[in-house]
């Protein structure tokens, strides 16, 4: 059996009796106002005097087993209703009924178990005698059922499923008679349940015509489909949590299942599991699955069909589409009137439903259930590869939304392996999805699995220069395979040499994978043959600042782009983005005046106001500016999430710009909203807690995610946790059980790599460790394509080189390129730790007091861990003394009374600070925690 026929077993899709019955009204969602209105005509009915009876009808799968049970529970519970009636039930199928007498025994039958149900098992066991024939007596079945009856003392309430099936057992006078019993005043009251019209309903010669009060159980509607899916999901825990989501996010699901179901709630629940397992197994095999589990179902639906309706059946189902009553009958060669007829009996059966078609005033017909019509298609499809996968293509094209199924495919071609099975699935997502070029892009792929030509033939393949361009797009964009992409674009120059677009995107593609120069030759041909092709030369200004590192010419390529073509706004946008990668201030003034270059041409590009944003609160701190700028851009796009990103960010820094608006909250909204920025959002909110100093809801917030994602687990994670433990908590063996998690972690990023260097150098002093690190940092960052410069993993890896005695012959060039980079107190700090490193304490000494005397909260913030490294070298190399002296001989202890007491614990011990006034204390007791804490182990 496999897992998904399993589930659909614990979900007790065919038989609702095997459920108990707390577990069965917890479920029981969909047809509730049907039973509420059952029960009320069941209460009218006395408990002496004539009864209505009742019979509901509809196809399979409908939920009438349910509402028997849910019949038979309220009887059991209702104090009103067991006042007067006591349930019987019965096996769903009463085949051995070919008399009356059968039929009163079946219900004596039934009695026996009600009353074993109810605490009475020495009365049961009296009857199953008289049953078995132990006790023989004079009573007729009918006799003998009627005296326990009112032994009882209420009237039985038959359910009776299937009944078409217990009076098709019945010959015309026992029905007769049948009936007679029922319109006694003391008579039982029958609630039954069809899935087949029965033709003794409709004939005014036969016992039970008009007889019984008939209810239809109808499809049900898109508001029934919700409540079920969502009692359904919230009943199946944790695995049920990603349908609760997706019904959230997704609402467009509802209508695919009511469609798909025809309304049909056992339908609905097994399709249910489909949801639940979509994207953790394989979605074809679980449906293969799911069509074989419904096979009896199905089956028995059109089996239960005369033969000229299961004609008519077979022509309307194998069309799939509406089709009209004309068309039917030129296929089935049946006569109009005769395949009109059975239309309206598959009708009234709500096996089909009547479409108005819109070019046309004639009505057109469809299988009602489509999920139905899909399991017929895949049993009864010709065998030519195309038709015979209409199953599955109908399938993709309703369960999926386009989107969806782009995702798909994405899944579907990182596979390598061509199996039967494989060629199949591809062909059925061909068939399914829009989109010409994915559908070329896959009938490119399964063509070298077909053996067949007919096969072959039957797919899309890419045939112009053009089409061999847009493929080559898909494989790199969307499926992540250059390789392939860059076979395709040489099919297409190869097709056409003179597509500037394929040329420039093999370029593009080279370049990205390490090729830089070949990417760079290729360039500049193209510039050279099409001197007015604007997005070659801004090309060649990424190559120029990348790969021949010359400021000038870069600026060259870009600004000659710009000439060619000034109204594309990203040309001005790239130029902004060199001048900003150059810290100095005199290119933010440039990258500003390029940015709103970009504005004034595309004033409603939101995502270039955000990132000018960015630059004017990071870089030059113009918070005013900044939030003018996302003012704007909310005002555009209210819903977007990269504004409430930076505008969040902005408030961490100066709350005041807009007091009203929580940071949090709309980190919040774009965690909640938008999956792609999920977790950068998180790690705002992160970072709010971390500056605001709310410890314990950091350390909540993270502990709870690595919980739930183990994929959250990182490096920079634990250390921000012990950071935490350590400087906010006071706890250092907390701190210190966190940093070492983090080492034993793999490295997933840059920002990885280098976090891990920081925990070895500054905690535990392992600079050997931390530079292979920061190298490993730094490489990183460049096959990642980052054209800025890396500061901070520069400027570590030259202080740990340093304390090393380990610098290369282009150590010199290396740091004067990176001093370039580092403000003022920044520049101090790090030649202070390369004088010490040389034993040059003078120097070094004269860089450190510079560096503080610039007075830049940021040495206490961005820079304390080269401050911290200085005065533990200090300590280290026995300079401590030296140190201490130098603040005292000059007037730094007291202009700097914090830091210089700081220093002086870190000799004398931390208990000398209780002797510091409170209002020093405070402050250096933070300094000491940071720079005493980096010298254990």
């Amino acid at each position: 059996m496999t897992n998904l026929s399993r589930e659909a077993l614990n979900l007790k899709i065919y038989n609702p009796s095997l459920q108990n019955d707390d577990d069965f009204l917890k479920g029981f969602v969909a047809r509730t106002r049907v039973a509420e209105i059952l029960f009320q005509r069941l209460n009218e009915i006395p408990q002496k005097g004539l009864a209505s009876h009742f019979l509901f009808f509809g196809q399979r799968g409908m939920g009438k087993s349910s509402m028997l049970k849910r019949i038979s529970i309220e009887l059991s519970r209702n104090t009103d209703l067991g006042e007067k009636f006591f349930p019987l039930k019965f096996r769903e199928e009463q085949y051995n009924i070919h008399s009356l007498d059968v039929f009163w025994e079946n219900c004596i039958d039934s009695m026996s178990d009600w009353f074993e149900e109810t605490g009475k098992p020495s009365t049961s066991i009296t009857i199953d005698k008289r049953i078995t024939q132990e006790n023989k007596d004079d009573l007729s079945p009918e006799e003998f059922f009627r005296y326990w009856c009112k032994h009882v003392g209420k009237r039985p309430v038959l359910l009776l499923d299937n009944l078409d099936i217990v009076l098709s057992g019945l010959n015309d006078d026992e029905q007769w008679a049948l009936r007679k019993s029922l319109q006694d005043r003391q008579g039982p009251v029958i609630v039954g349940a069809s899935a087949t019209y029965m033709e003794t309903l409709k004939d005014e010669d036969a016992a039970f015509y008009d007889f019984f009060q008939l209810i239809v159980l109808e499809k049900l509607n898109a508001f029934d489909v919700q409540q079920c899916l969502q009692k359904i999901a919230s009943e199946r825990g944790d695995r049920g949590s990603k349908v609760i989501e997706l019904l959230k996010s997704d609402p467009g699901r509802i209508k695919t299942l009511s469609d798909m179901t025809g309304g049909n709630p056992r339908t609905l629940t097994l399709l249910y599991l489909l949801f639940e397992n979509d994207g953790e197994s394989d979605v074809f095999s679980d449906l293969e699955n799911l069509l074989d589990e419904v096979t009896v179902l199905y089956k028995a639906r059109v089996e239960d069909l005369s033969s000229q309706s299961r004609v008519v059946f077979d022509a309307l189902a194998l069309n799939w589409n509406p089709i009209t009553a004309n068309d039917l009958s030129q296929i089935t060669k049946l006569k109009t009137s005769i395949v009109t007829a059975q239309l309206d009996r598959l009708k009234n059966s709500n096996l089909i439903e009547r479409i108005n078609l819109p070019s046309s005033k004639k009505a057109a017909y469809q299988v009602a259930e489509r999920f139905f019509n899909i399991w017929y298609l895949m049993r009864h499809a010709p065998r030519r590869q195309r038709v015979r996968l209409r199953w599955l293509i109908e399938f993709l094209k309703i369960f999926y939304s386009p989107k969806q199924l782009t995702e798909r495919i994405r899944q579907e071609l990182t596979k390598t392996t061509l199996s039967p099975r494989q060629l199949d699935i591809f062909c059925a997502l061909e068939g399914a999805i829009d989109d010409p070029y994915w559908s070329k892009l896959i009938g490119y792929r399964a063509q070298a699995g077909y053996k067949s030509d007919l096969n072959r033939n039957e797919l899309p393949t890419p045939e112009t220069s053009d089409d061999w361009l847009k493929l080559a797009r898909l494989e790199y964009f969307e499926l992540d395979q250059p390789e392939s992409a860059i076979k395709s674009l040489n099919k297409s120059i190869e097709l056409s040499p003179k597509n500037k677009a394929a040329r420039l995107q093999l370029a593009r593609v080279l370049f990205s994978e390490d090729q830089e120069e070949q990417a760079m030759e290729i360039s500049l041909k193209l510039t050279e043959e099409f001197n007015d092709y604007a997005p070659a030369f801004n090309f060649l200004g990424w190559c120029s600042a990348w790969v021949k590192k010359d400021d000038e010419l870069t600026v060259k390529y870009f600004t000659k782009a710009i000439e060619i073509d000034a109204t594309k706004p990203h040309f001005y946008v790239d130029l902004a983005r060199f001048w900003r990668s150059h810290a100095q201030e005199s290119n933010y003034v440039n990258a500003s005046s390029y940015y709103n270059k970009a504005i004034q041409i595309a004033p409603e590009d939101v995502s270039i106001l955000v990132e000018y944003s960015d630059m004017l609160r990071f870089r030059i701190k113009n918070y005013n500016e900044a939030f003018i700028l996302l003012e704007k851009a909310r005002e555009l796009s209210p819903n977007s999430s990269n504004w409430k990103m930076s505008l969040g960010h902005l408030l961490i820094e100066m709350p005041s710009l807009a007091p009203e608006l929580s940071p949090v909250k709309l980190f919040k909204e774009v965690r909640d909203s938008d999956p792609k920025l999920a977790k950068r959002a998180f790690d705002s909110i992160s970072y709010y807690y971390e500056q605001m100093g709310m410890s314990e809801k950091l350390i909540e917030l993270h502990t709870q995610e690595i919980k739930n994602n183990p994929l959250h687990e990182t490096v920079g994670i634990r250390k921000l946790l012990g950071d935490t433990y350590l400087e906010e908590l006071g706890s250092k063996e907390a701190a210190i059980a966190e940093f070492k998690s983090a080492l034993n972690l793999e490295v997933s990023s840059s920002y990885d790599a280098a976090t891990k260097g920081y925990i070895q150098a500054y905690f535990f002093e392992d600079f050997e460790a931390a530079k292979v690190s920061y190298e490993n940092s730094i490489s990183i960052q460049k096959d990642a394509g980052h054209s800025d410069y890396d500061l901070e993993g520069e400027s570590n890896l030259i202080a740990v080189e340093s304390l090393l005695g380990e610098k290369d012959n282009d150590f010199d060039n290396r740091l004067d390129e990176n001093l370039k980079h580092h403000p003022e107190h920044g520049k101090h700090i790090l030649k202070s730790i390369i004088y010490i490193s040389e034993d040059n304490f003078g120097a070094a000494f004269n860089e450190f007091k510079n560096a503080v005397m610039c007075n830049s909260p940021e040495l206490y913030s961005d820079y304390r861990g080269f401050l911290a490294l200085f005065i533990r070298n200090c300590f280290n190399r026995q300079y401590f003394g030296k140190l201490i002296d130098e603040f005292e001989h000059g007037d730094l202890h007291e202009k700097y009374m914090p830091l210089y007491y700081a220093i002086v614990a870190l000799r004398d011990g931390e208990q000398s600070l209780d002797e510091v006034n409170p209002e020093v204390r405070k402050v250096a007791n933070q300094i000491y925690g940071w720079i005493s804490h980096f010298n254990e182990n």
